[in-house]
């Protein structure tokens, strides 16, 4: 919470600062209003967010599955943390644009929109440090790796999240084929060892992919946050050779833990009993596919664009906000893009209200079937001591 309200004051600051009149006229004049808008946006998916988060909680308190309420709130802070980090994102990218590192207007005639857009990083390769930033290369870098280092340690929280999700519809599906084998006749006791043994192997293939996906994130995140803290001596060209190998083997690895744990929820969904595995799939992937693939669907559109004949082109630049994005400089595109997540993030908060419910009948499954009863829920006769009485002569 001290996080956001700090990049929500720097973000204000920038906007309502002395020379915000200079900062906003280098945009189209819908941009102010979306921008505006993050830190409402922000604050209400925190709080929506905490408010699901503490019906879990209690439900904790009472002891009821503890552990399957416990992974449900780690999935659920996936909006919150993602929003504030990328709120702090956006704090830095709009006070380095406002900070007079960039040149105006009238400095820079021409700013064509770059080829394709593959990140803030290459913002300092577009914008030469020597000319467009008047020599103040080390302190425009450190804005820059401080904004992008925010992005990776959001998308490191959602790898997270989907490998709790993994593990909790893993030993849900668990839970179910064991009470099957133990309850059943003769033969869906046999259909059900077969099916144990069957979802071990899947189980195996699924965190082949979940766990390359946490690995990689926990490295980018971890890269990232090596060069912030040597800023000064950065070489930036190698930094952004090394982020691209990341990225890449991010995507390639977010789509394989994806595809696992899709092909697990999908293959089992009659043993998923109440527990709509679909809503909640959807609430954990669409961050991931958001993160990984929303930025690639716009520099498809802008090649596409780049590739029109100058009729077409003409045509689609009067398209209202779709001409306007596809002509965006690196940089106004970043600020764009990561106001568009913050919006994002309260859509997946809103969907958490009806997938993520508390009081879901799958959360008793396991006392119900008498595997693990919380010691809160027997009655007073029932519970026994840790050491026995010793019996009386």
């Amino acid at each position: 919470m001290l996080l956001l309200l700090y990049a929500i004051t720097v973000f204000l600051h920038t906007a309502f600062g002395s020379n915000s009149h200079e900062t906003w006229a280098v945009f189209v004049p819908w941009m102010k209003p979306v921008m505006m808008a993050t830190p409402v946006f922000s604050l209400c998916t925190f709080w929506a967010c905490a408010i699901q988060t503490m019906s879990h909680v209690q439900k904790i308190r009472e002891g009821y599955s503890p552990m399957k309420h416990d992974r449900a709130v780690q999935i659920l802070a996936l909006p919150a943390i993602f929003s504030t980090m990328t709120m702090s994102s956006l704090a830095r990218l709009f006070e380095f644009q406002s900070s007079g590192m960039m040149a105006s207007p009238a400095a820079v005639p021409s700013v064509t929109p770059l080829p394709s857009m593959m990140g803030i990083r290459s913002v300092m390769q577009h914008l030469s440090f020597n000319e467009t930033l008047g020599g103040a290369g080390p302190e425009a870098e450190e804005f820059i790796i401080q904004s992008e280092t925010c992005l990776r340690v959001a998308e490191l929280y959602e790898a997270w999240a989907l490998y709790q999700f993994a593990k909790l519809t893993l030993e849900l599906i668990s839970d179910n084929l064991a009470r099957k084998e133990r309850s059943g006749t003769q033969e869906q006791k046999l259909v059900a060892r077969a099916l144990i043994r069957a979802h071990g192997a899947v189980e195996s293939l699924a965190w082949l992919g979940v766990a390359s996906f946490l690995i990689v994130c926990v490295m980018q995140a971890g890269w990232s946050v090596i060069q912030l803290t040597s800023a000064d001596t950065v070489d930036w060209e190698s930094y952004e050779k090394s982020i691209n190998y990341f990225e890449g083997a991010g995507m390639i690895s977010s789509c394989a833990a994806i595809y696992n744990v899709h092909i697990v929820e999908s293959s089992f969904d009659e043993h998923l009993e109440g527990f709509n595995p679909l809503m909640k799939f959807v609430t954990v992937k669409i961050l991931v596919s958001f993160a990984f693939f929303q930025r690639g669907i716009f520099a498809g559109l802008q090649v596409m664009d780049s590739s029109l004949p100058g009729i077409m082109k003409g045509v689609v630049t009067r398209i209202p906000f779709i001409g306007d994005i596809l002509n965006f400089s690196e940089i106004e595109f970043e600020l764009f893009y990561v106001s568009l997540l913050i919006f994002e993030c309260f859509f997946v908060c809103i969907l958490h209200w009806w997938a993520w419910s508390a009081d879901e009948e799958w959360y008793n499954e396991e006392e119900q079937s008498g595997r693990s009863r919380s010691p809160r829920k027997l009655a007073e006769g029932e519970r026994q001591p840790l050491v026995p009485k010793p019996v009386e002569a």
